[in-house]
């Protein structure tokens, strides 16, 4: 591997290390998803969220390595190294597991025309980049309050200190993570894999060249992401508040030009980004265009399906 996204690999794994998740003091131990492009050691993409390990956490990482971050992401984390690292990955390689199965997956690798390799079970050199970058993750957990696994107390024998240590909230964890990821995983001086020069090099300074040295793969585009991404499809109802999904209600200009067409009670198509809750897309059938329309409350979190329903589940009864 020589070149930017020749390579990338990706895995999930439960983080060893459990977080305030609710006002009640309740914790979890949330789930990360990483992908690492091997040429350069970068962190392409890196998902947290709180669902089990599932597809839609494997599809939301594999949009972040094709979409440039946003400046309004590296302010959120209050990230200091900013730099652009995206591409179109030429080989995506993952393990077995279910979360990198299933249409919202699956769907996204056809269509965008990446080559999808599943490595063989239980042979973890198979995928050497990203199991090296666990390893360094998992070393970077262990320094937290409510790690369930340190260096002096490894394995399970920690989990209860640790679910009784949690401090940190989901939120300040996921900024942890990723400030960690740019401000200093990146500025890691590492010796890179299979390389006979054994020199060593941080990814960011290794990303710098390469990406002059070689052409990167360009990325699909804004609306090739958007049809990439909009995967799940149903039917739903017009009402004059907009149409509700998950519970969620969604609103916009083409809300309105809808009603004063076909006014409510009519049934509209609609397509949903399993990774995202933030907006939707929209259609009488009678119209050839999809019309994207968000949510009404403009501060929903960018939280995927699978997140919705789990806060959804912890908040019955309450």
């Amino acid at each position: 591997v020589v070149s930017p996204f020749e390579r990338v690999e990706i895995d999930s794994t439960q983080a060893d290390i459990y977080v305030v998740i609710d006002d009640d003091g309740n914790v979890a131990r949330p789930h990360i998803c990483a992908a690492i492009d091997c040429a350069t050691g970068v962190v392409v993409g890196l998902t947290v969220n709180l669902a089990n390990t599932n597809a839609a956490i494997t599809a939301e990482t594999l949009k972040e390595v094709m979409t440039p971050t946003s400046p309004e992401f590296f302010d959120l984390h209050d990230i200091e190294f900013r730099f652009q690292a995206f591409g179109r990955p030429l080989i995506v390689v993952s393990d077995h597991g279910p979360e990198n199965s299933g249409l919202s997956v699956e769907g996204v690798v056809e269509a965008a025309l990446l080559e999808f390799r599943k490595a063989i079970p239980k042979k973890p050199e198979r995928k050497p980049y990203i199991e090296r970058f666990m390893d360094t993750f998992n070393g970077f957990v262990t320094t937290l309050p409510g790690a369930s696994t340190t260096s002096e107390m490894p394995n399970k024998t920690r989990v209860e200190k640790g679910s009784k240590e949690a401090s940190i909230t989901f939120d300040q964890f996921v900024s942890l993570v990723q400030k960690w990821r740019f401000d200093i995983y990146s500025q890691m001086d590492r010796r890179r894999i299979q390389n006979p020069l054994r020199n060593t090099e941080s990814p960011l300074n290794s990303w710098l060249r390469l990406s002059k040295e070689h052409l990167v793969p360009e990325p699909p585009t804004p609306q090739e992401i958007r049809e990439l991404f909009f995967a799940g499809r149903m039917r739903r109802k017009l009402h004059l508040y907009g149409v509700e999904l998950n519970r969620i209600q969604y609103f916009g200009r083409g809300t309105s030009e809808l009603l004063d067409l076909y006014g409510p009670g009519t049934y509209l198509d609609i397509r949903f980004d399993p990774t995202s809750i933030r907006s939707i897309l929209v259609k009488h059938e009678d119209d050839q265009v999809y019309v994207e329309i968000p949510a009404k409350d403009p501060d929903i979190p960018a939280i995927s399906i699978a997140e919705l329903k789990a806060i959804q589940e912890s908040l019955k009864g309450r």
